[in-house]
């Protein structure tokens, strides 16, 4: 691994920020892009701390829209090569209007559509939450052989190089929105994914 160390580059976004409507629990106790920009900031000082470049893609706060962190992205990509970039970025998920209790939880991650590398470092991310939590606390979509679920998300579809987005845990369902209001969520969620890049790593 320490042989990519001066090639790869790592690129990690909080989703969402204070102006994005809607994203919180129903009680109102819980803001995702509170949560998403802690879990962020310790993901990149801990690949920072193992040695790695990082970059942040949402270093601006309320005014930064997807369409600029992928600006930021795909320059790092044209600077370093996008075969050398990987981008992660951070949510909470949640399947309502953010009005009401929902039965959706678990952890789980996202590719844009179609068989890429992607996939591939989703499915580190995915054994790296396996290991982490065991079965019950993961899903997945087992349609295309592996474990993520693909979607037209901006940020994945629009990104030059390897990209996923992680949704840790559903905010409006009562008993993931207990443990993601526990301050060791945002250590663990983001211990996976230092883990599962890492590993991934490992692969190039």
């Amino acid at each position: 691994m320490d042989k990519n160390k001066n090639k790869v580059v790592l690129v990690i976004e909080a989703g969402h920020r204070k102006n994005t409507p809607g994203k919180c629990s129903p009680d109102g106790v819980f803001k995702e892009w509170e949560w998403n920009e802690d879990c962020k900031n310790i993901i990149i000082r801990t690949l920072a701390a193992h040695g790695w470049r990082v970059f942040d893609a949402t270093p601006k706060g309320d005014d930064d829209s997807l369409a600029s962190r992928v600006q930021i992205v795909n320059r790092i990509c044209s600077e370093h090569g996008r075969d050398n970039v990987i981008y992660i970025s951070v949510h909470c998920n949640a399947s309502g209007s953010g009005e009401s209790w929902m039965k959706a939880r678990r952890w789980s991650v996202w590719t844009s559509r179609g068989n890429t590398k992607s996939d591939d470092l989703a499915e580190c991310l995915y054994e790296a939450a396996y290991a982490k939590w065991g079965i019950n606390a993961v899903r997945s979509d087992l349609s295309d052989g592996d474990h993520d679920y693909e979607s037209d998300f901006y940020v994945l579809k629009k990104s030059a190089c390897t990209a996923c987005l992680i949704e840790n845990f559903f905010y409006d369902n009562k008993d993931d929105l207990e443990y993601l209001l526990s301050p060791q969520s945002i250590y663990d969620c983001a211990e996976v994914a230092v883990s599962g890049l890492e590993k991934y790593i490992e692969t190039l």
